[in-house]
């Protein structure tokens, strides 16, 4: 049998616990960004520019190829590196795994299944900080290309809280063709 001072207690408890939890959110809500947020936009602006007029001066039409490599915890496929090839039209014509990335099966060369997370293009990878800009994720890192423009290493973390929040990716050797 439960007292009235008893019930009060706890009826206060669950009160306060539920207060402190959205004082909490609410305060996380609104906690700063660790980056000049108008800094990296004028960064991923210019970069971007450079990168559209490197593909449009070099006759190239658009196409490149490029290594791409997640940084995860997924299936060792599903990481790469992986070499891909994107035409004028800015799709992924092919893509192969660069070496072996799996002990049990030798997959270097071989063709890379392709889905929505596991390669994507520069214009992706600037749509990926745009994102993460807009929504103003916690952290944001990126490293330009000095030449061509393109984000070469990425590191979002959209929640300092969450865990499993994070997206980071490798652009290297990107050559226009």
């Amino acid at each position: 049998q439960l007292s009235i001072v008893t019930m009060m207690k706890y009826s206060t408890f669950q009160y306060l616990s539920k207060l402190l939890l959205v004082i909490g959110v609410i305060a996380h809500s609104t906690a700063a960004v660790e980056y000049d947020l108008v800094e990296q936009q004028q960064l991923v602006k210019t970069n971007q520019a450079k990168w559209n007029a490197a593909l449009n001066s070099t006759g190239c039409a658009g196409a490149y190829v490029m290594t791409f490599q997640l940084d995860c915890r997924c299936l060792p496929e599903d990481t790469g590196p992986i070499q891909a090839v994107v035409n004028s039209t800015g799709e992924i014509a092919s893509a192969v795994y660069l070496y072996n990335i799996d002990r049990s099966e030798d997959l270097a060369g071989k063709p890379v299944k392709l889905k929505p997370w596991n390669v994507m293009t520069v214009k992706g990878a600037f749509n990926v900080v745009k994102r993460a800009l807009n929504v103003k994720a916690n952290s944001v890192e990126v490293i330009y290309d000095e030449d061509l423009g393109y984000p070469k290493e990425v590191h979002i973390d959209y929640d300092a809280l969450t865990t499993d929040d994070v997206d980071i990716f490798y652009i290297e050797n990107a050559i226009l063709l």
